[in-house]
């Protein structure tokens, strides 16, 4: 956040860079519990993106807002903006940007626990990422382990979302890397194997506070204290 900070002076005179510079900031205000701020920021790009009027800066926007909804509880207005967002990506067929739209857009329905709907939009992501899209190939495999292990199927929701971890794990996204850690722990405890769930949690735990989501860390610590009195 310091460094989005510094760099805005720099651009003020560009609306498009501080835009596409604004439009981080969303994500990190909300992993440090900084709700209000995270709100008015997300509303202030979003009317920046419409000001600008570029499709494609107005495609790509709820990309980057999703975290922040999703830890501020606005998953309504998160999946209501990815849609639109889906849309215009169709409309300008960019396949490679509408892969990852379709899996944060899975992620927020499956959220209201419409599994068959994150089904028919992970597929969907799958059959459209290219194979160097790492957070289109990672991230359709876990929200598939998410229905998978949902509806029973504990051994192929391991398989993929360990294979989501794996991907994860050779980048240097800390924030992407602990929200599949925390897949495969949910995973695991479905399929009631509390010690290994635990053991995810935990490498989740430390990414989260190495990235600074204070919000996570302490949902992440909620959920490994859940798993101790089980």
């Amino acid at each position: 956040m310091a460094e989005t900070q510094r760099l805005l002076p720099l651009v003020a005179d560009s609306p498009t860079d501080t835009l596409r510079l604004t439009r981080r900031l969303p994500a990190a205000y909300a992993m440090q519990g900084r709700f209000d701020e995270a709100r008015r920021t997300a509303d202030r790009v979003r009317d920046g993106s419409n000001q600008i009027g570029n499709p494609f800066d107005t495609a790509v926007t709820p990309q980057f807002l999703f975290v922040a909804h999703r830890l501020t509880g606005d998953v309504d207005r998160a999946e209501r903006e990815l849609r639109e967002s889906a849309a215009i990506l169709e409309s300008m067929g960019n396949k490679g940007f509408l892969s990852s739209t379709l899996v944060y857009l899975a992620e927020a329905v499956a959220t209201g626990d419409r599994y068959d709907e994150a089904e028919e939009l992970g597929n969907r992501a799958r059959d459209l990422a290219a194979e160097d899209d790492i957070l289109s190939q990672l991230g359709w495999r876990a929200i598939m382990a998410k229905v998978l292990a949902v509806r029973g199927s504990s051994e192929d929701a391991e398989h993929l979302a360990r294979e989501a971890v794996e991907i994860a794990d050779a980048t240097g996204f800390l924030n992407d890397r602990a929200e599949t850690w925390m897949r495969l722990g949910e995973v695991l405890r479905l399929a009631v194997r509390t010690d290994e769930a635990a053991e995810a949690f935990r490498e989740a735990l430390t990414l989260f506070e190495r990235k600074g989501n204070r919000v996570r860390a302490e949902q992440t610590r909620h959920e490994l204290a859940d798993l101790s009195v089980s």
